[in-house]
């Protein structure tokens, strides 16, 4: 799979709040091992929404990306619904994945 720790220094050191920059670290690790190799995005947020997670993305902007999935937490598990919340969230991430096929 060749040697991942240049890959790994170059992308995570992304200090700030852009959704941008998450999501270039699954175009990163794709462009090195290749679009199967599989990526995982953490920290994945509806459109503005705030709170103590440093770098963000949307549902959306990960599947544009590439990622194959998705983490989601507090936002679920603080949510008053967390099943409305839930739906939310694989609403717009199932949006996409029809739309990009």
């Amino acid at each position: 799979y060749g040697d991942h720790r240049d890959l790994h220094s170059r992308t995570h050191s992304f200090p700030t709040r852009r959704s941008s920059d998450l999501v270039q670290e699954a175009k990163a690790i794709h462009q090195k091992l290749g679009d199967t190799f599989m990526t995982v995005t953490p920290g994945i947020r509806l459109g503005g929404t705030e709170d103590d997670q440093v770098r963000i993305a949307t549902p959306h902007e990960a599947r544009l990306a590439g990622v194959h999935s998705i983490v989601v937490g507090r936002p679920i598990t603080r949510a008053t619904d967390p099943m409305a919340m839930y739906d939310q969230f694989m609403k717009e991430w199932g949006q996409m994945n029809e739309t990009n096929r």
